[in-house]
């Protein structure tokens, strides 16, 4: 097509930074930026000049600097924060890897590469995998679309094949128990996973909110809310979700959530299915729906909705993960 948007194009994934800007990583017009004054698109369409739809970009998380790292089929890049020139750092097929599906940044700078049927800990400071059991030498079951590590370096997978499994960080795989059985009934959906603060894994079911104690999903009390599509934390005591026909933040003291604001059709709220939601460092919130990217404020009871005539290459976002940078 011509020019940075057309029907071929499509919305990957998408990742706030500090200072509200949203970025979106996109199928085949590379890496858009959304500036927080939210009126214009940036868009970075090269990378050391070979344009991004030859690279087939895969993924993108914050470096936790301001930045973030794009994955490309085979590569890392990184950007860094106030440039628009993504540098490439290194080539997976270098330590063994072939065709990445996803990325997700540690605590400590590492980033954990899932790739084809393998699993590597690469380490930017080094450009190096880190030895251990992790080292892209163990194969894995299926392919990994989702990853999440706990503070005592606990690692969920979740596969392609739509099945979910927890591994020691010695990389062995801890039997299945209820917490497995209760995700996998219901599904993958990285939209319904959560950390809190402290490091807490929460997950959203059929019929409300679980938190991970102890090995077990338990409900969160105060948390029986149906039909959550959505969730996310602003800060330990704050938690934003998103169910059919409304958007909520609850207040959580460490022992039970408390509804804050609840905004319903009957405030203007469209009836519109919402994918995902994220949460600015402002607490507004950003929802993907199939008709756009909405802009919640609590505060000033406000919404305004991003579409087409925005530059969205496409308007349905509702299969899009918003995370934050």
């Amino acid at each position: 097509g011509d020019g940075i948007w057309d029907k071929q194009s499509g919305v990957l994934r998408m990742r706030q930074d500090n200072e509200g800007g949203i970025w979106f990583t996109t199928y085949s017009q590379g890496v858009i930026y959304l500036p927080p004054d939210w009126n214009r698109f940036t868009s970075i369409i090269k990378a050391d000049g070979t344009p991004l739809e030859k690279l087939d970009m895969r993924d993108i998380t914050s470096d936790g600097e301001g930045g973030f790292w794009v994955a490309s089929i085979y590569d890392l890049y990184w950007l860094k924060r106030g440039s628009s020139t993504l540098v490439h750092e290194a080539d997976m097929r270098d330590f063994g890897a072939d065709v990445i599906n996803s990325i997700y940044i540690r605590d400590d700078g590492s980033i954990w590469v899932a790739y084809g049927n393998g699993l590597l800990l690469y380490d930017p400071r080094r450009n190096g995998v880190r030895p251990g059991p992790w080292d892209g030498s163990r194969p894995i079951d299926a392919s990994v679309w989702y990853m999440h590590e706990e503070p005592n370096g606990t690692l969920w997978l979740s596969f392609a094949n739509g099945r979910t499994r927890r591994y020691h960080p010695s990389g062995e795989a801890y039997p299945e128990g209820d917490a497995e059985k209760l995700i996998n009934s219901y599904g993958v959906n990285g939209a319904k996973f959560s950390a809190a603060s402290d490091g807490t894994l929460w997950y959203a079911g059929a019929d409300g909110l679980y938190r991970l104690r102890s090995g077990r999903f338990e409900p969160v009390p105060g948390g029986r809310i149906p039909d959550i599509s959505a969730f996310r934390f602003a800060g330990p005591r704050q938690l934003w979700l998103a169910r059919r026909g409304a958007v909520e933040t609850y207040r959580w003291d460490g022992r039970e959530l408390a509804l804050e604001y609840s905004l319903t059709h009957a405030d203007g709220l469209p009836d519109v299915d919402i994918g995902d939601i994220c949460i600015s460092t402002k607490n507004r919130g950003w929802l993907a729906t199939a008709r756009g990217l909405w802009l919640y404020s609590p505060e000033r009871d406000s919404l305004r909705m991003f579409g087409a005539g925005s530059g969205l290459p496409d308007p349905n976002l509702l299969l899009t993960n918003l995370q934050v940078g």
